[in-house]
């Protein structure tokens, strides 16, 4: 639907030459980008200098496949603390409800199931790509616009529900930020 576009986190893995055409589609129709660092590594022993490299490359690699800049940051597992916090102090942190998707336990339908369950206001859906993504967005999205909710980039969201994205913060919801701790 040329009206839903949301944010990708992107990996460094996936902005390989396998997925330049993607991300060109997705840049092209106006999709985001954010930043979950190059391989996917736990952040929470590297020195600062080491976390910087590791986000800035991937903001490197980010702005040579789409043109974009990102102040969006999703750390790996989930794994937020005030160290990474100060050592990313330009980044504004993102997870977004979950639904266990990545689990081969988890069906389309359960994952779309896990998000509806969740749906509130200024919610930010976290989704992974992989091969039950394309069945659970069928049923998501026609659900959550019946129910009047806008799908929008994490930008958008900010942006929609006059909310300054700032660091030091999580979002999972725009409206509840929680501190990092």
């Amino acid at each position: 639907d040329k009206n839903v576009r949301g944010t990708f986190m992107l990996s460094a893995p996936r902005m390989f030459d396998d997925f330049d055409e993607k991300l060109k589609t997705l840049t092209t129709l106006n999709y985001d980008f954010g930043n979950h660092t190059s391989f996917h590594n736990y952040l929470g022993d590297w020195s600062y200098s080491e976390i910087y490299q590791e986000v800035n490359w991937t903001q490197d690699m980010i702005y040579k496949k789409t043109g974009q800049t990102t102040k969006y940051f999703r750390a790996p597992y989930f794994k937020v603390s005030q160290y990474l916090s100060d050592a990313l102090s330009d980044m504004v942190f993102i997870e977004g409800t979950t639904s266990s998707d990545t689990s081969n336990d988890v069906t389309a339908q359960a994952s779309a199931q896990a998000h509806l369950d969740q749906a509130k206001d200024g919610n930010i859906i976290l989704l992974h790509d992989n091969s039950k993504l394309g069945e659970t967005l069928e049923i998501l999205i026609p659900e959550l616009l019946n129910r009047g909710y806008v799908i929008c980039t994490v930008d958008e969201l900010f942006e929609y529900k006059n909310v300054d994205a700032k660091s030091g913060y999580v979002y999972t919801n725009v409206l509840n930020p929680k501190p990092v701790d």
